[in-house]
């Protein structure tokens, strides 16, 4: 049984953690972060200047969250990105993104 409190929990907190981090607001972006947080990440991400990120859709249940984005770079390039969230004693504790890794290079360098 979905337990609603925790999963409304969850989302605000998953919100708050991406407007912070699409905002590069990083004092606020590590406070929503699990001192021992994990990134599960494939390769390094690198935005290019001026990179405009949009929430396009969110799942949460519980103390986990898949949030889906698309990046838009000043030139027009965009790359689709959805992102596995989950949460611990309250804070974000491990953030693993699933993207094409050739797009994502090739958004890089744009």
């Amino acid at each position: 049984m979905i337990d609603v409190n925790v999963t409304e929990e969850t989302r605000i907190l998953v919100g708050a953690y991406h407007r912070a981090w699409t905002a590069n607001d990083h004092d606020a972006f590590h406070s929503y972060l699990h001192p021992d947080v994990t990134f599960d990440f494939p390769i390094e991400i690198r935005w290019p200047e001026g990179t405009v990120v949009d929430l396009l859709d969110e799942v949460v249940d519980g103390l986990e969250a898949v949030q889906i984005y698309e990046a838009r770079s000043p030139g027009g390039r965009r790359v689709r990105v959805a992102e596995h969230l989950t949460v611990r004693d309250g804070k974000v504790w491990r953030i693993a993104p699933v993207f094409d890794e050739a797009s994502m290079r090739a958004f890089m360098a744009s």
